[in-house]
């Protein structure tokens, strides 16, 4: 339960949010790298988010095989020339969901049961899923009060540059911040970490951002290009998916 201390800091937090979403794109902000692998930032920052083991996602997926499936399970390539930019990380997100979900025993679990992720019920968000030039795909977090922590998969048709953030990931972490500050549930929460698979055709990479008080943060891993399909970049498609599944951690409260 936030304290009124905590509901004041939340406040100067939310109006900064609005500030920055009044002025956007013209939103001020910090930006620094990600390690794809460990999850560490660069900014000798808090850490939020710990990818799932990649040694245990390997033999994971050996285990399921969800390429097996009888029902059948998409693969990234051949590529489809036929959707735009957007349309086409629509694809890889689509995958990357089967390669988790299914197994070659149509009967079994996939690999994501048991991980506790669950498809957010917070309809405040549901304005950044409607069609636009961005869309965000999927929004899921743990349904926990004690972990604020937001994941999702965000559709661009704007190219990723290297170490740029797009207007799409800041408007989502702004957006996704402020829907969850506003919730009093979570306003004993200084930090809601937001982490977007962001792709844009099938070129990809994590981005995480945050608000602290009057300060946004935005952290980037390097972007993974898919356009050969996984298979023929196994170690980093094994990777992407540790961050879907991955353990939401770091100190979030004041």
């Amino acid at each position: 339960m936030a304290s009124v201390e905590d509901t004041k800091r939340t406040n100067t937090t939310l109006k900064f949010i609005n500030e920055s979403l009044e002025t956007f794109p013209n939103t001020k902000f910090t930006a620094s790298s990600l390690d794809f692998y460990s999850g560490q930032p660069k900014d000798n920052g808090g850490t939020f988010f710990e990818p799932f083991q990649h040694i245990q996602m390997l033999q994971g997926l050996e285990r399921t095989q969800p390429w097996k499936n009888p029902g059948g399970c998409p693969s990234i390539t051949p590529i489809d020339e036929h959707l735009d930019s957007c349309g086409q990380a629509r694809a890889v997100w689509n995958v990357i969901l089967s390669y988790l979900t299914l197994n070659q025993d149509e009967l079994a679990p996939g690999i994501v049961e048991g991980k506790g992720w669950k498809h957010s019920g917070d309809e405040s968000l549901l304005v950044l899923t409607e069609p636009a030039p961005w869309k965000v795909e999927s929004f899921m977090d743990k349904r926990d009060l004690q972990k604020p922590h937001i994941l999702c998969f965000l559709s661009n048709s704007s190219p990723l540059e290297e170490m740029v953030p797009s207007e799409a990931e800041l408007y989502t972490i702004l957006w996704t911040v402020g829907s969850r500050m506003l919730d009093k549930a979570y306003q004993h929460h200084r930090i809601v970490p937001v982490i977007i698979v962001s792709a844009a055709g099938y070129r990809l990479r994590i981005t995480q951002g945050h608000v602290d008080h009057e300060e946004l943060v935005v952290r980037m891993t390097p972007v993974i290009n898919f356009a050969a399909g996984e298979h023929e970049n196994w170690d980093d498609f094994a990777q992407t998916l540790c961050w879907v599944v991955g353990n939401p951690i770091g100190v979030t409260t004041y």
